[in-house]
């Protein structure tokens, strides 16, 4: 099994990882979650079958997916305990972006629209109500794993765009800017007291080197 494209998420036990995982047989490819123990280095298969860009709950007992081909427009939400999956909500674009709420109440996502203008969307995780919180800014919202999640408190939704982290408020008003960057991020992750932030950089590096006496003598 060869890690897939999914940052690994802890649980509410405060003691198990959940990574993704997949393998290839012929021409096609299997994705499974897992969850690893890291008190005792035990490994768990938690959910087969696992498509699109999976948000999970931090109980691990639903994992809710994106699903429709290239479209990505539904949203399904899976009991890993009964191991059943049910149809959450049909959105009027698509998203590549789920993340879901501390308390599993809500989920949220980016929407990409007509023109490449982008909305944060709140899905009720019970009944599939959607609900807008506008529109979040316009080509703001890259396209990269786990670019959206949740303040500790359910009171903030992080998103990372192209000129830093901003925190929206889920009941509306101003959006906050929690960190000015100078190139691309990734992977923003809060600690559960809410004091610190970890988020992944990348870029590139370029070095030029002076060569003396490399080239054969003459003589």
């Amino acid at each position: 099994m060869a890690p897939g494209p999914y940052s690994p998420q802890w649980m509410s036990d405060n003691r198990t990882l959940l990574y993704r995982s997949g393998s290839t047989t012929g021409e096609q490819e299997l994705q499974s979650l897992r969850g690893f123990d890291t008190e005792t280095g035990e490994s768990r298969l938690v959910a087969e079958g696992v498509n699109g860009f999976p948000a999970v709950a931090t109980d691990a007992s639903v994992i809710y997916m994106t699903e429709g081909g290239s479209d990505f427009r539904t949203i399904t939400a899976f009991d890993t305990r009964t191991k059943t999956k049910r149809l959450l909500a049909t959105l009027d674009g698509p998203t590549f972006h789920l993340a879901v709420s501390p308390d599993g109440k809500s989920l949220a996502c980016v929407v990409i629209g007509k023109w490449t203008s982008r909305r944060l969307l709140f899905i009720d995780t019970q009944t599939g109500h959607v609900r807008e919180w506008g529109e979040t800014q316009a080509r703001g919202i890259p396209f990269n794993r786990r670019s959206i999640s949740w303040t500790p408190d359910g009171a903030n939704v992080v998103i990372r765009t192209d000129n830093g982290v901003w925190a929206y408020p889920v009941g509306g008003g101003e959006r906050r800017l929690l960190l000015r960057t100078d190139g691309p991020t990734a992977d923003v992750a809060l600690s559960p007291d809410g004091k610190t932030m970890s988020y992944t950089r990348t870029g590139a590096q370029y070095d030029l080197w002076v060569l003396e006496n490399f080239l054969p003598s003459r003589e």
